[in-house]
């Protein structure tokens, strides 16, 4: 029994390679976890790494417990660790469609026109074969090569209808050029190697174009099988646009999506031509999975720096969308590798390679000959060790198995002399007539061999400069489970993030790689032991099992969510909102301004209404029937030179100030105390009797808060303050995001306790820190124009439409009343409102329609 071996899922999607086994796929099992032994045995864990002096032979007894059942490998464990996380009551009766780049198969022509199709036993065959037992599983994939129509028929019938594989087939060129994409461009750049002007890792316009059509057949084979209430998890660089391409087709559609490989920071992503493309087409999910949060952290940097998205730890804003972001560390398969340890082959093997390398220390290291993987650091590392110790000459040596790429390019055989070279180097330097320091195996070697290499091990080396997870780390503790060996492990990998007991390293530092190969060769029996006990626990409690598990039970949750959310939140439908003004006699509008009747603007005084926008209003103002408030933030001044021809009504600073409507008697005539016969200040004729509120404590206070911001306006490039009479406004939408919403959280709290005793109150909203009188607001506004209206003037239709979190307010005081409500959120989010429009064009649009409706002619 033979096979090929691959070491991580990003590995095997992102090179296409497969491990190709004759051999039956194994059931799907999990250890028992060793917390439940403890649980049973009443044990605790204790923290070897502070008190290991005083407690080693406490801990080994514990270990000696906790190694009982160890190697007791159980289905029940899974299905109650899947029970629990995939809940009866939301698992679909619908089917689960899989998307990859390539399918899990390798297909043999030998007899002809009789495929043999073999399954590959690895990456995520175990997971998705898992997940069989709950879903109809349908898994999509190309398979790597171009034949002609009549074999692609015969495998689409034979893969589809013995496995559940729907092959996806490209143009042989597109498929080509596709594939450069990836390999030369997309790979390269998501593990920080840069992109060049010209050679291999340059971005080419053609083959930019193959990847969207190629995205596009899938789309397009996808959407031939796909049935209402499917849910498609797509994986991986490869497939980059599909979810937003499958969104554009079926909006109502479930869509995860899971990355493989890092995600770069946003200094590094941005080199990407088209990269708004590529983010928008991932925003297309309903839920985004990563490995570890540094790379989902990265992710949402560049959606609020390039997109210019709201963000936060676990969701992206995406215009009308929300969409879910969820960290996911993948694990192997571990009853494949149990398996394997329990041959006579295996364990021959291991009997050989302990007699070869009898009295030895043995380092290893298992990778992919690929830049990313940090071959020559760590060859350098072996070097500086020797050098720096040189009494270990002779008593160790380093088995290197480089796997060869399957996309040989000019740079790969460049790379690989490079490697001869210095691996030659080293050997005449630290050679004897019966020593060779290091072994170097630039080949394929069975999963039989690897096994063993992993058993025999005192020392594992994996020093990637980037590595999307690097599961050779978990293969290597699972096979040296009674060998107890040290695992030095890149803090640039996701394993880094998940395997606590490691010794992490940075691969750049050739002495600090070589202190920790002396490290761990030094290391005591005590120590090894319970430094692997805490690996191998984590290990085979996060399988590649408990990983798909996990995903589909956030990805079922957040579709409910969403669900719910849609329940709440329905778009606003023109004809509906037609028919109640039409059938309606007394009408009140209430409108927030900036992002609501016009867009955003970076510099506010941009943000002028247009001609058509005043025309409106004016139409809207100029029917009897309708009363028309717009509620803002901004100045009095600034609202009547831009409002004031069109006849509504106005309320400045949140309601600070308001100025009646022009084409009714009620409160027109109350004056201010020496200002604008037009405007009247709240605060004299219904807050300061209700909130105790006046304009000498306000200023006063107003003078500190401006101190306060104007610190925090000096330090935050592209931040400004606006300054009104009764409010303050700090604008940070185009300064850093990540700087900008730290520094608005610290301003935020000094605001807070300097202002504690005053009338001022602070609050967030979309980019914008405001500092305005305690109960002045928006709903408090509302609240007031209703208790000053008649019984026979009460409205029976009301609209209310804003944006912000300062509009919370008015949505929820309008519901109150008998009226017919439309709240009315700009955007889709979480919200009191009951109705949303995507954007300002669409607000426009509806109140055109109203206004066209009305009688009156101007």
């Amino acid at each position: 029994m033979s096979s090929s071996i691959s070491f991580s899922e990003a590995e095997l999607l992102d090179s296409g390679m497969s491990r190709s086994t004759s051999m039956e796929l194994p059931t799907l099992q999990i250890l028992e976890t060793r917390e439940e032994e403890e649980t049973k045995h009443g044990i605790g864990e204790e923290s070897e790494e502070v008190l290991l002096n005083k407690i080693q032979n406490i801990q080994l007894q514990l270990a000696e417990i906790r190694e009982l059942k160890a190697n007791v490998l159980t289905t029940k464990g899974v299905e109650r660790v899947s029970q629990s996380r995939l809940r009866k009551d939301v698992i679909p009766t619908s089917r689960l469609l899989v998307v990859t780049s390539r399918l899990p198969v390798t297909v043999d022509w030998s007899n002809r026109n009789k495929p043999t199709i073999t399954v590959s036993s690895g990456g995520l065959v175990p997971a998705i074969f898992y997940l069989k037992k709950k879903f109809p599983v349908f898994w999509f994939g190309a398979l790597g090569t171009c034949w002609d129509v009549e074999r692609q028929d015969i495998l689409k019938h034979k893969l589809e209808t013995e496995y559940g594989f729907i092959p996806v087939f490209s143009q042989f060129h597109d498929y080509e050029m596709y594939q450069s994409f990836c390999n030369s461009v997309l790979w390269p750049l998501f593990h920080y190697l840069l992109l060049h002007v010209e050679g291999e890792r340059s971005f080419r316009v053609e083959a930019w174009e193959a990847y969207k059509r190629v995205n596009m057949d899938f789309v397009k084979v996808i959407m031939e099988h796909y049935q209402s209430q499917d849910f498609i998890w797509i994986h991986d660089f490869h497939l980059l646009l599909v979810p937003k391409m499958i969104r554009e087709r079926c909006p109502s559609a479930s869509i995860g999506f899971f990355l493989h490989t890092p995600f770069p920071s946003s200094e590094v992503y941005r080199m990407l031509p088209n990269r708004r493309e590529l983010v928008e087409g991932v925003l297309g999910s309903d839920l985004i999975g990563f490995h570890s949060y540094d790379y989902a952290r990265h992710f949402l940097s560049v959606c609020s720096r390039l997109l210019g998205l709201d963000v936060r730890p676990n969701a992206v804003d995406n215009r009308t969308t929300q969409v879910s972001i969820g960290i996911f560390p993948l694990g192997i398969d571990t009853t494949l590798f149990s398996k394997a340890l329990e041959t006579r082959t295996v364990k021959d093997r291991i009997q050989q390679l302990t007699s070869q390398f009898k009295d030895k220390k043995i380092i290893i290291g298992v990778d992919r000959l690929d830049y990313i993987k940090g071959i020559p650091h760590k060859l350098l590392a072996i070097e500086c060790f020797l050098d720096t110790f040189p009494e270990w000459i002779g008593h160790c040596v380093f088995i290197q198995v480089a796997i060869p790429s399957i996309s040989a390019s000019g740079d790969y055989y460049r790379f690989r002399a490079e490697m001869y070279q210095l691996v030659g180097r080293l050997n005449g330097k630290f050679s004897s007539m019966d020593y060779v320091p290091i072994h170097f195996l630039n080949q394929m070697i069975s999963f039989e061999d690897l096994c063993a290499l992993y058993s025999i091990g005192d020392v594992a080396m994996i020093t990637s400069l980037r590595d999307g997870m690097n599961l050779v780390s978990y293969e290597y503790i699972y096979c040296q489970h009674n060998h107890y060996g040290v695992l030095i492990l890149s803090e640039l990998t996701g394993a880094a993030h998940s395997l606590p007991g490691a010794i992490l390293c940075n691969p750049w530092n050739t002495e600090e790689v070589a202190d920790c190969i002396h490290k761990s060769l030094s290391m005591s029996e005590q120590e090894r032991k319970m430094k692997h006990q805490k690996l191998y626990r984590y290990v085979i409690s996060h399988t590649c099992i408990s990983w798909g598990d996990h995903f589909v039970s956030d990805w079922l949750e957040t579709i409910s969510e969403r669900r719910q959310m849609e329940l709440q939140l329905q778009p606003l439908h023109v004809e509906t909102l037609l028919e109640a003004y039409q059938t309606s006699h007394r009408r009140l509008f209430l409108f927030d301004y900036d992002g609501t009747l016009t867009s955003y603007r970076t510099v506010p005084e941009l943000a002028r209404p247009s001609s058509h926008l005043l025309y409106i209003l004016k139409k809207l103002s100029s029917d009897v029937q309708n009363r028309v408030f717009v509620i803002s933030g901004r100045d009095k001044n600034t609202l009547s030179s831009w409002l004031a021809m069109t006849g509504i009504g106005l309320a400045a600073e949140y309601g600070m100030y308001y100025c009646w409507p022009k084409n009714e008697e009620i409160l027109h005539n109350q004056q201010t105390e020496g200002g604008d016969k037009d405007w009247v200040p709240l605060w004299y004729s219904w807050i300061s009797n209700e909130k105790n509120i006046s304009l000498e404590r306000i200023t006063q206070s107003l003078t500190i808060a401006k101190d306060i911001l104007k610190r925090f306006e000096e330090c935050t490039p592209g931040s400004f303050m606006s300054e009104k009479e009764t409010c303050l406004t700090w604008h940070f939408r185009d300064a850093d995001p990540d700087f900008a919403f730290s520094q608005a959280m610290e301003a935020r709290q000094h605001l807070e306790q300097a202002l504690m005793e005053t009338p001022l109150e602070i609050l967030m909203g979309q980019k914008i820190l405001y500092v305005r009188p305690k109960g002045v607001d928006k709903g408090s506004f509302v609240q007031f124009i209703l208790a000053k209206l008649q019984p026979s003037q009460s409205p029976d239709f009301i609209l209310c439409m804003g944006d912000d979190r300062t509009d919370e307010q008015m949505f929820q005081q309008v519901e109150s009343t008998q009226a017919k409500v439309f709240t009315c959120s700009v955007g889709r989010k979480y919200t009191k409102a009951h109705y949303f429009v995507p954007d300002a064009h669409h607000v426009l649009s509806i109140l055109e329609q109203l206004a066209e409706t009305s009688q009156t002619k101007l």
